[in-house]
């Protein structure tokens, strides 16, 4: 006798299914972790609208919409019932065998499953993989999805592996007894709800939540508080303009170093160039001059392995301290085997800021070096723009009154970090009241009465033209190399 089931879609919480049922009703949602459904929907609504909008008869729209029910209505969902748990394991990893794209996250999650016979850590792995899901939302970064979250958490604790490859490195460990390393279950459980943990820290914890943790493991007397900031600037990674947001090969680095936060002594200056040199190589190695990522991903990972071992082995302060050292010292390394400084010099005079895969680069130059200099912008992130010194509506119209005749080609470098400066964006003295003016009240007005250390630049400079643009660019192509490159020996 055949069974009769009604399935209802269920999301990964009450309020999830609360506001797909608005969605499907039509009203208006608010949050960035109902996006996606939302999205969906309108897409959905517009195939609807575009294959109805093709049939030009009442007839033909009501014989497509009756064609669409029936397929619908044909999807079979099959339940298999099995007398054992274990059973079930085995049927779900053999349908992936098969062919059935499942995903490595719910093979981890089968095989955790299939590896206790307790029922409590069954619910709170289920739960786990739920907050997981939440988390991943809130963070919303595309690269990283579920299964690369696990990726993370496996290759900076254990070994370095593909996402292809996780589930079997999984297998090999957990529960197994024929490993020479054997993880149980809820070691696995726990290990992931801290590097959890971890990554809602690094992407979502505002400025004051880190200065507070830092303030907490340290005393905030005069000596110290510039320590702390500074630490603080380094964790804070919501200091969107400060960090180059596409990022997430350092995340087994960043996560083994959280965990050993109280073990790691914040005047050592290797803590801070550790720092330094991940985002060196983020920076320069990835993304300036566009080179391949999967052997940064490997050191990373490494370097990772090794400051989380400190926790396994319970180890003091001064074995993180030896273990950050080394990394220092590794990194410096691959920067300087993979990276000249002519290349270096060459891809930022070639940045343009009507390439919209430049502007990004242009704007992390220019407010970090900002940084680099002495300067403090967290509080103005939000008020922060780039003015083109010389004018770019000089492409529009030709000659422009009070500027002297255009004596370079303003398509190369007119766009390009020579020409570029920070303003705030609103105010009296926002770039959009800055554009057309002549150079020395655009100095004085704007420039030098700016908040940026960087405009100081612009104090004894009386004209601009072609031969200043490229003493800048010069000027910044240094900075760039000192903030970023090496000591050449």
């Amino acid at each position: 006798m055949t069974k009769v089931l009604n399935y209802k879609l269920e999301l990964y919480s009450e309020e999830a299914n609360q506001a797909f049922a608005q969605i499907l009703n039509g009203d208006n949602v608010e949050g960035k972790e109902f996006k996606g459904l939302v999205e969906a929907q309108n897409k959905l609504n517009n195939l609807f609208a575009d294959y109805l909008s093709k049939r030009e008869t009442v007839e033909q729209k009501i014989s497509f919409l009756v064609e669409l029910k029936i397929k619908i209505l044909d999807v079979k969902i099959i339940e298999v019932l099995v007398p054992t748990d274990e059973d079930a394991y085995l049927i779900f990893e053999a349908v992936n065998d098969r062919g059935a794209d499942l995903g490595a996250a719910e093979l981890l999650k089968n095989y955790l499953f299939s590896k206790t016979s307790d029922k409590s850590l069954q619910i709170e792995i289920h739960q786990e993989w739920q907050k997981i899901k939440k988390t991943l939302l809130e963070v919303n970064k595309g690269s990283l999805d579920m299964t690369s979250f696990l990726r993370y958490y496996w290759i900076g604790a254990y070994e370095h592996t593909t996402k292809k490859a996780l589930y079997s490195g999984f297998k090999k460990r957990i529960n197994n007894k024929n490993s020479t390393l054997v993880i149980a279950p809820d070691r696995v459980l726990q290990e992931i709800q801290e590097f959890r943990n971890c990554i809602e820290e690094i992407f979502l914890y505002r400025f004051d939540d880190w200065h507070q943790i830092f303030i907490n493991l340290n005393s905030d007397d005069g000596n110290e508080k510039r320590i702390i900031r500074r630490a603080t600037e380094w964790f804070s990674y919501k200091r969107n303009l400060l960090y180059f947001p596409k990022s997430i090969q350092f995340l087994p680095v960043y996560a083994a170093i959280i965990r050993n936060l109280d073990k790691i002594n914040l005047k050592d200056k290797s803590f801070i160039d550790l720092f330094i040199e991940i985002e060196k190589i983020n920076f320069v190695y990835s993304y300036l001059l566009q080179k391949p990522t999967n052997r940064i991903d490997t050191i990373f990972s490494s370097i990772g392995r090794e400051i989380f071992s400190v926790i396994i082995l319970n180890g003091k302060e001064a074995n993180i301290q030896s273990v950050i050292q080394k990394s220092i010292t590794i990194l410096n390394k691959f920067l300087r085997d993979n990276v000249t400084k002519d290349e270096v010099y060459k891809a930022v005079a070639n940045l343009s800021y009507k390439q919209i895969s430049d502007k990004q680069i242009i704007n992390f130059i220019l407010v970090n070096l900002e940084y680099f200099q002495g300067g403090y912008v967290r509080l103005l992130e939000d008020n922060l723009t780039k003015d083109h010194i010389y004018p770019q509506s000089v492409e529009k119209k030709g000659a422009i009154l009070d500027w002297p005749k255009l004596d370079f080609d303003y398509k190369k470098f007119g766009h390009g970090l020579g020409n570029l400066t920070l303003l705030a964006s609103d105010g009296p003295q926002a770039n959009g009241s800055a554009e057309e003016k002549a150079f020395l009240i655009k100095r004085d007005d704007f420039y030098l009465k700016s908040p940026f250390i960087i405009n100081q630049y612009f104090r004894d400079i009386e004209q601009w033209g072609g031969n200043e643009i490229m003493f800048r660019l010069k000027y910044i192509q240094d900075l760039v190399w000192e903030r970023w490159g090496y000591l050449e020996t």
